[in-house]
């Protein structure tokens, strides 16, 4: 079964992450919600996140680094997208 998100619910989302995002920033200016959110739906979003945050990463394979140079190695290299040599932080195109 797929929920969707009502306009109260993407407002409270919005409310929450807008938070994280300015925590950091001098100015501490947040967006303006078109549509205000409940209280409660706010701790709703904000619970979620909890749980999500407090989840294990999964660690990735043993073996990709080996995997992804087999694939880079046996890529024709006709098909190979060629890429630019690095520039240095200073000869960034503008």
């Amino acid at each position: 079964m797929t929920r969707k998100l009502n306009e109260e619910d993407r407002a409270a989302v919005d409310l929450v992450l807008d938070r994280f995002a300015t925590v950091g920033r001098e100015d501490g200016m947040i967006s303006t919600l078109s549509q205000p959110a409940g209280e409660q739906r706010v701790q709703s979003v904000e619970q979620i996140l909890t749980v999500l945050a407090q989840m294990p990463a999964a660690e990735p394979d043993d073996d990709l680094v080996g995997r992804t140079l087999r694939m880079i190695e046996q890529t024709p290299a006709d098909n190979a997208r060629q890429i630019p040599p690095y520039l240095g932080p200073d000869q960034l195109p503008a």
